[in-house]
Order: C-alpha cells, then sequence, then structure tokens
C-alpha cells in the first residue's frame, strides 16, 4: 500500500517524515529529494514532498532564495515566495529562512538595537568590516575616518588640516613607518603598521589621508633603505592609477615630470587603502622652508 514498507518484523509500517512510497513500487521507501521534506508519516506520493524555509521549487527541485531575500513559508513552489530584506538588511549566503535571524545589517554598519532589528551607520572614526556586527571598531590611537559609514581599518587616516580660533592645528600630517610587511597583499592589519598621525607643523600643509605620492614609471622604486620590485604592466594598481590620471584635475603642462608628480600624488592622497603608495612628505606653504634631510623640521624664510 502506498506510504507503507515492511518493517525488521515483517510488518507493514509508515514511511517515516521526509521519505515515500507510491503504490506499487518496490519495497522501500524512498527519501524526498535535497532541500524537501513531507509534513507527516505515510507520504504515498513525490508530491508530498515538499520544500523546505528558504527553498522554492523550480523544475521539479528546490532552489535556494536568493541572497539578501528570505522565505519562512513550508512548500513554495515560486521564487515570488522570496521576499527581500528589509530595511536595506543583507543575508550572509543563499537560502535565508528566518528574517529575524538571517536579514542583518550590512558592512558599514551595525545593530544599535539587536531585539528590535535596528541598524546605524558607523561614526565617524570607526569601521564594521563585516555584516550583522554589533559594535563598531575603532581606528588606532590618533587615526580617524573621513565620514561614517566605512567597512575597512584601512579607511582610518588622519584628519585634513584644520586652524582652531586660538591658532593650533588639528591632527593631519602622516608619519610614515612603511615596512615590506606593508606592502603584503593580505596583510593582518596594514594600518597597525603604518605609524601614526602627527600635529601639523606651523608651514606645513598637511591634507589627511595617508598623504603618500606613488612613482610608477621609477623603478627600482625606492624609499630610504627600502627596495621594491618593478610593478608588472597590467598589475591592477598600476592601472588603476593610470585610469586615474588620465582624468585627474592635477594634471599640469610643466612638463611631463611635473605631471607624474602631481598625478601620483594626487591618487595615493585620494586611494588610500592602496598599500602600494609610497610615503612622501606633505608641501610647505608659501614662505617656509625645511632641509631634504629632515623634512619635519619647518622653519620660516
Amino acid at each position: 500500500k502506498a506510504g507503507y514498507e515492511y518493517g525488521e518484523d515483517g510488518l507493514c509500517e509508515l514511511c517515516p517524515m521526509g521519505f515515500f512510497r507510491e503504490e506499487g513500487a518496490p519495497d522501500g521507501c524512498l527519501p524526498c529529494p535535497e532541500g524537501s521534506n513531507t509534513t507527516t508519516n505515510g507520504s504515498g506520493s513525490l508530491d508530498a514532498c515538499r520544500c523546505n524555509p528558504g527553498l522554492f521549487m523550480s523544475n521539479s527541485l528546490c532552489q535556494p532564495c536568493p541572497k539578501n531575500t528570505y522565505n519562512e513559508q513550508f512548500g513554495m513552489v515560486s521564487s515570488d515566495a522570496c521576499t527581500t530584506c528589509p530595511d536595506d538588511k543583507v543575508t550572509a549566503d543563499v537560502g535565508a529562512s528566518n528574517m529575524t535571524t538571517d536579514c542583518v545589517c550590512p558592512v558599514g554598519t551595525f545593530f544599535a538595537d539587536r531585539d528590535a532589528g535596528i541598524c546605524r551607520d558607523c561614526p565617524k572614526g570607526t569601521f564594521c568590516p563585516r555584516i550583522g556586527e554589533s559594535k563598531p571598531d575603532d581606528c588606532p590611537a590618533t587615526f580617524s575616518t573621513e565620514g561614517s559609514r566605512k567597512t575597512s581599518d584601512l579607511d582610518c587616516v588622519c584628519d585634513g588640516q584644520s586652524i582652531s580660533t586660538d591658532g593650533t592645528r588639528s591632527m593631519g600630517f602622516y608619519d610614515a613607518q612603511f615596512y615590506r610587511d606593508v606592502r603584503n597583499p593580505n596583510p593582518e592589519s596594514a594600518v597597525d603598521k603604518r605609524g601614526r598621525c602627527s600635529p601639523c607643523p606651523l608651514g606645513m600643509v598637511c591634507r589627511g589621508g595617508l598623504d603618500v605620492m606613488f612613482r610608477v614609471d621609477e623603478y627600482p622604486l625606492r624609499f630610504g633603505s627600502e627596495v621594491f620590485p618593478t610593478l608588472p604592466e597590467k598589475n591592477a594598481t598600476r592601472l588603476a592609477i593610470l585610469s586615474h590620471c588620465s582624468g585627474s584635475q592635477t594634471l599640469t603642462s610643466d612638463g611631463e615630470e611635473a605631471v607624474i608628480d602631481a598625478c601620483f600624488k594626487d591618487y595615493c592622497a585620494t586611494r588610500v587603502d592602496d598599500p602600494l603608495c609610497l610615503p612622501t612628505f606633505p608641501d610647505l606653504e608659501v614662505g617656509y622652508w625645511s632641509h631634504p634631510d629632515e623634512p619635519l623640521n619647518v622653519y620660516k624664510c
């Protein structure tokens, strides 16, 4: 009889949940297709196998709801059953089955109230690199971010120059501590090795960020005693720099060298997350000078 199979004692017993047997089929209950189940014992047809929550039926197979959607119902037969997570929330993977637990705050935000499902942007000076964060990560000491909703420790940079009412200047000069391990493609935390933000000396122009420069056409690349290898022609960073330079507002008509200097300095000042940029010292205001061997000691003319 449909829905039954022989037990160990030779007597008929119901197919368990998740299994079925059609009438006249060889003895033994068959499992439901992957991702489906039955609602009761004793199912006598493949049609009794319904897709689990998080899935929907398509071409006789259970398919997962796309990322950032969910389905809490059993036995859905259309992708229309997959509902978009509310309030721009996201899911970690496809096949989400519970709005409350699977739809979480995206990167750059955190749960201000997890029980109520309220997300807030990570404030200035913090970053949120993972989805579903409960609290933001703080930037290292002396570092901050250029705005809120940041997603990486590489967004932690120096604040730009500002002058208060008493004439003092805010943090804004990047004091480089740049080693080979910073250039590792997958540093655990490049910011921890990059140095610190220092007060901007009087007479020095501090733009914030990391205020660094990379000369893509000079090989080998040198910074103090450090020597770095050639950047390949098809390297993504090189291509990004060249693409940026093609529309840069800093290009000048003072000759190729001036163009290269201005363009690559501008690129690295705006792309502070690029570990292939080499540190350089900020410019000086008119009327000030410093010796190349002691660029941090700024003197008035």
